[in-house]
């Protein structure tokens, strides 16, 4: 009686290519990270301008709040600790993911990898995720000393804070993060159609602009223009995470919105992927 190795033989040949994608998923975000600070000049420069800005934003929204109350539902000091959060989670997101996989796409880089065999796709998403980690480790320090340094922020802030807040905050940021990361690859495979996605990519920057509350507390737009920026990925790559860490969603409705932007999310996984797919048909070693 022979025994059929088969069945365990694929076993054995998926754990071993899971395993070597999980290998090779680490040695690539190391890379990122290698090739991220072997510029340091351009870090500095990045540090020393954040900086500028985060002190602009507290110095302008401080006076404008001052000058006039009232217009506000926002204290002078919650629109300081708003738009230095706004600052902060904007810097973290990986802007330029669109045109760097236009870029890769116009370039016929599908027709290689640095590391075969490896997810093209996944390159991308690890290049993003070491980008929002080599500049949360740089920008953290600068928003803490901030909080603690200038009197009445910290306490603003933590006035906010419930208990629930230490596991609603890193989901706001997880779906904040995803959505951001997913709808810039959405922006970039455009490049499948067009010899160039500048002007797709300005396109989404206005509606990121106009949506996510990088420009104002995006709570203060009317409730139905509320409720139709809560179904982009816009909402939530900024504003879902702040009002959550400064405690300005209810409990009762942030699991709502949360599974709301899992919705939106996945929404938006789904459409980047068919894009893929139509795209990688089409797609020949020296271009489209």
């Amino acid at each position: 009686m022979t025994t059929d190795v088969r069945p365990k033989m694929a076993i054995i040949r998926h754990q071993t290519r899971r395993s070597t994608i999980m290998r090779a998923s680490v040695v690539y975000f190391g890379q990122c990270l290698q090739a991220a600070l072997m510029y340091r000049s351009s870090l500095a420069i990045f540090l020393a301008a954040e900086a500028f800005s985060y002190a602009g934003f507290i110095a302008f929204w401080y006076k404008a709040a001052q000058s006039n109350p009232a217009q506000h539902v926002y204290s002078p000091i919650g629109l300081v600790v708003y738009f230095v959060l706004v600052s902060f989670h904007h810097s973290i997101q990986h802007h330029a993911a669109s045109r760097d996989l236009g870029s890769d796409i116009r370039m016929g880089k599908l027709s290689y990898s640095i590391i075969r065999p490896f997810p093209f796709l996944l390159q991308t998403g690890l290049r993003s995720v070491a980008f929002t980690f080599i500049y949360s480790m740089l920008l953290s320090p600068l928003l803490v000393g901030g909080f603690l340094l200038v009197p009445g922020i910290w306490e603003s802030l933590s006035s906010g804070f419930t208990p629930d807040i230490y596991w609603q905050y890193p989901v706001a940021i997880t779906i904040g993060l995803a959505s951001g990361w997913l709808v810039r690859m959405l922006v970039g495979m455009l490049a499948f159609d067009m010899a160039q996605i500048w002007g797709p990519d300005t396109f989404f920057i206005a509606l990121y602009y106009a949506g996510s509350g990088a420009m104002f507390p995006i709570d203060l737009l009317p409730v139905w223009a509320l409720n139709i920026a809560k179904w982009t990925p816009m909402y939530y790559m900024v504003g879902f995470p702040v009002l959550t860490l400064m405690g300005r969603i209810p409990a009762a409705t942030f699991g709502q919105e949360a599974i709301r932007g899992v919705v939106v999310t996945m929404l938006t996984f789904a459409g980047m992927y068919a894009m893929w797919r139509r795209g990688i048909k089409q797609f020949e070693a020296i271009g489209i």
